[in-house]
């Protein structure tokens, strides 16, 4: 496995270094917009032990509590209605500010059409 990440020229070396840039330029890029929106809009999401809130999340976190709030897609073969379950109010407000291109993964109407053709 080692052997398939070896990177045996100077050009290749490069090449990965500048994939890992663009990697680290939108994660920081997304990181921020995330962050301005939030505290634009006065919002904030619970810390992993539900004890305080946070305003200024970063990615990770943000990513760890859509990972932990389960969230799952039901669509009922027979009449075809779409169900997104376990979306949690914080959540949900946080996709909204953020706009159309980050909440439309999280309402049934991309689902019902993909689903329905």
């Amino acid at each position: 496995m080692v052997r398939s990440l070896y990177l045996k020229t100077p050009h290749r070396i490069s090449t990965l270094m500048w994939i890992f840039s663009l990697a680290m330029l939108i994660y920081t890029a997304t990181e921020y917009l995330i962050r301005k929106r939030m505290e634009e809009e006065k919002l904030s999401i619970p810390s992993p032990d539900h004890k305080d809130h946070q305003e200024r999340p970063t990615l990770m976190k943000l990513y760890q509590y859509i990972s932990n709030s389960n969230i799952s897609l039901y669509i009922c073969p027979v009449s075809g209605i779409v169900k997104i379950l376990n979306v949690r109010v914080s959540l949900a407000s946080v996709f909204t500010a953020l706009g159309g291109e980050w909440y439309q993964y999280y309402t049934r109407g991309i689902y019902h059409r993909t689903y329905l053709g």
